[in-house]
């Protein structure tokens, strides 16, 4: 996973809107967290590893959308949360009671605050807040076979979200009460589906949606006005 505020290319390592700019790479492997800083280039890239604790199989990374915290799955149903700058454990979260298979952090310019939502072969979908990192929507997608939800992705606004499972469902993001949001379902989408289902999703320009299933078709959707189906 690249850090959110990066450009891929390598930089000085300024501040941007008010924050510390990480050029950063992570990677896990069965044991280690391990990061490359490569804010001066490639090849002068240092790199920083810690242990994961015996925290079993990690199965999901993904970087905060303010570039804060890099969020670590674990086969278990755990997540860690790590600082990015100094790669320091700071929270441990029983999140699932199966295996993590997918992160996703909201746009750094959604309007509203950071969060993380992951998805697990608990058939769970769960959104966390990135201040204080508690669960502020537990989702259970009673239609999922024993594979569960294995991917999940935000729109490129924050205002939708994907997740994948016996259907591809799309969720609206609804702001709340006191900066609160919630997931709402908008519509199901399983006539999409190959015979092997799907392998990835993603959101593109005008919440365009790329599909790619097991069979090797890949299926693009775009946005029409009017209501949905009934998704229930």
């Amino acid at each position: 996973a690249f850090s959110p505020l990066s450009d891929g290319e390598g930089g000085d390592g300024l501040r941007q809107e008010g924050r510390t700019k990480l050029d950063q790479l992570a990677a896990a492997t069965t044991e280690r967290l391990i990061t490359l800083d490569f804010s001066r280039g490639w090849y002068a890239a240092p790199c920083h590893t810690r242990s994961l604790l015996q925290s079993g199989r990690p199965t999901a990374l993904s970087y905060t959308s303010c570039g804060r915290n890099i969020v670590c799955g674990f086969c278990s149903g755990q997540l860690q949360v790590w600082s990015a700058a100094s790669l320091t454990l700071e929270k441990t979260l029983s999140a699932h009671s199966d295996s993590v298979y997918g992160l996703t952090p909201s746009p750094r310019h959604a309007p509203y605050e950071s969060r993380i939502v992951s998805c697990s072969a608990d058939q769970t979908l769960r959104v966390w807040s990135c201040q204080g990192w508690y669960v502020e929507q537990h989702i259970h997608d009673l239609r999922c076979d024993r594979s569960g939800v294995t991917g999940v992705a935000f729109s490129n606004a924050g205002d939708w979200l994907l997740s994948v499972g016996t259907e591809l469902c799309i969720w609206r993001v609804i702001p709340g009460r006191k900066g609160r949001i919630y997931l709402g379902l908008h519509q199901r989408l399983s006539s999409i589906l190959g015979g092997d289902g799907v392998r990835s999703v993603a959101f593109g320009k005008g919440d365009a949606i790329a599909v790619g299933s097991r069979d090797g078709v890949l299926d693009i959707m775009t946005k029409h006005p009017g209501p949905p189906p009934d998704p229930a």
